[in-house]
């Protein structure tokens, strides 16, 4: 009788073994998921960078795309809206 007893537990173990090791792989394959779907709104942080200002105007790079965006500060001097230029 203690035989088959020890049999028993035995292939609870193993059972409950292989189900949590299925339940913990389908757990990382949906976190997985969620971490790689949220990767292309994550690509944009960090994407514009503060390049160099001045009194007249501010400068903006784009690290992407290489290009770089300029605003003149002043109200009374140049283009009020963003321009944008070719590093050189």
């Amino acid at each position: 009788m203690e035989g088959a007893k020890d049999t028993k537990n035995l292939i609870r173990v193993v059972l409950l073994t292989a189900i949590t090791i299925m339940l913990a792989f389908i757990c990382y394959v949906e976190i997985n998921k969620i971490s790689t779907a949220n990767c292309s709104e994550n690509d944009k942080i960090g994407r514009y960078q503060f390049y160099q200002a001045n009194d007249v105007n501010i400068a903006i790079l784009d690290t992407v795309t290489g290009t770089v965006w300029t605003k003149y500060i002043r109200s009374d001097g140049g283009n009020s809206s963003w321009t944008k230029e070719e590093i050189k």
